[in-house]
């Protein structure tokens, strides 16, 4: 599980060494509302993609080299942007940069692998600190380094991207258990049968939703930080770093103690404060930081590695790629969407508003899966 660990910290650190220079892609390509929206959500269009091949096929082939691979071939996307001068290449390379971390999914099947029913929790909740503390690091290092040079922080996220496929190379064992002789099924049959699973389409429907939302958060917070209170890509950095260090500390604490059911809806009550408070303290900077740092981050602490678990324990040890795959690429319909319309909304409206916009989402979408999936 260390090695597993260390991976996925690395793979995350590059890609959160580019949340601060947001703003700096922004004025050097001219990018409206929209344009920004659509260069997040094709990430993620491709993220979907790439978790769900990923995932299915690392039921077949082992998880090692799906996530050796992929990692690898991300360093040449973080590379060519430095060079590119047009948003449609842009477009092209966070495309491809999308595809190749959809190997997320693998690192999740492979702690599922590595783990036991009465670990699976902590095992989730170690990946995801290891996310947490990747995405805490990273936009400081990105937020640094954007001072000096638009360059350097794309620079710097294709070599952390080399050494992570490196050390998998080396370190990592294979985690998928020796083929058992049982029937295996096709993507077929493992489809109609979650399709029929309301534990497992619950949970996938409520990482959606959640993703949306927060994807959001991501993508237009940082810009509202430098447009509305003039911070630094350095303070930006800063920012998200302290974002995150609470993030990986609930994920560490809370989510061994808070579980299941329970920790879902704990979650999301203290995510719709967050956003509602947002809505009604836009403009205030204390208040803002209170609830994406303290609501928001305490919020995705106790919920994700629960979601984690949840959804793992509906297949078998074979069915694991095939889930997260599912799991991953669903969350990256959810980051589709989210900075694709709100980014649309925020074109026309204050960006008070998109804090509303998904305050209610997550109030009247969860009571009506909440209604449908756990009250029948």
């Amino acid at each position: 599980m260390g090695i597993l660990f260390l991976i996925t910290f690395i793979d995350i650190l590059g890609f959160g060494i580019i949340i601060p220079i947001l703003p700096n892609l922004q004025a050097k390509f001219l990018l409206d509302p929209f344009q920004i929206g659509l260069l997040v959500a094709s990430f993620s269009i491709f993220g979907l993609i790439g978790n769900l091949f990923f995932g299915i096929l690392s039921d077949k082939i082992g998880r090692k080299k799906l996530i050796v691979i992929p990692t690898f071939l991300t360093s040449f996307c973080y590379l060519a942007i430095p060079f590119i001068d047009s948003f449609i290449l842009l477009l092209i390379a966070r495309s491809l940069t999308g595809l190749f971390t959809g190997n997320f999914s693998v690192c999740f099947a492979s702690a599922s692998d590595m783990s036991t029913k009465e670990t699976r929790g902590k095992a989730m909740g170690t990946i995801g600190a290891s996310f947490g503390l990747g995405f805490m690091l990273g936009p400081t290092l990105g937020g640094i380094l954007g001072q000096y040079s638009f360059n350097y922080p794309f620079y710097l996220a294709a070599f952390f991207q080399i050494i992570a496929s490196i050390i998998a190379l080396v370190f990592f064992k294979e985690t998928l258990p020796k083929y058992d002789g049982s029937t295996q099924k096709t993507n077929l049959d493992n489809l109609k049968e979650f399709l029929n699973n309301k534990t497992f389409l619950y949970n996938v429907l409520f990482g959606v939703i959640l993703f949306l939302n927060l994807s959001s958060l991501e993508t237009f917070f940082s810009i509202h930080l430098s447009k509305e209170f003039k911070l630094s890509p350095l303070n930006i950095g800063l920012y998200w770093t302290i974002f995150s260090i609470i993030f990986t500390a609930s994920q560490f604490t809370l989510s061994r103690y808070i579980k299941g059911q329970k920790a879902l809806f704990l979650g999301i009550t203290l995510y719709t404060i967050s956003f509602f408070t947002l809505f009604l303290f836009n403009n205030s900077f204390i208040i803002s930081t209170i609830c994406v740092i303290l609501g928001v981050a305490i919020s995705g602490g106790i919920v994700f590695p629960n979601l984690g678990a949840n959804i793992s324990f509906t297949g078998s040890k074979y069915q694991q790629g095939f889930i997260f795959g599912v799991n991953q690429s669903t969350g990256s319909l959810g980051r589709i969407l989210g900075p694709l319309c709100l980014g649309i909304v925020y074109k026309y409206f204050d960006l008070s508003i998109v804090w509303l916009i998904i305050a209610l989402i997550f109030v009247i979408l969860l009571t009506i899966i909440n209604k449908i999936f756990v009250k029948n």
